[in-house]
């Protein structure tokens, strides 16, 4: 990591000092562009998966999914 450059914060999911509340996420468009772009292509690659799946699973599909 380069002088000057945050460490990136790990939000953690499971702190048991949270008190139930969900964790502050950060806003998108305070993301650095590179990350907003990862994302991007992997909720992309997630969703087509999951079409393909349903696709070859049948047209009667399951009920379940959301």
């Amino acid at each position: 990591m380069s002088r000057g450059q945050r460490k990136p914060e790990q939000i953690d999911l499971f702190a048991s000092d949270s008190g139930g509340a969900p964790p502050d996420t950060p806003e998108w468009r305070t993301l650095p562009e590179e990350t907003r772009r990862a994302l991007t292509t992997l909720l992309v690659q997630l969703i087509a998966d999951h079409s393909r799946a349903r696709h070859h699973s049948g047209a009667g599909g399951s009920h379940d999914d959301v």
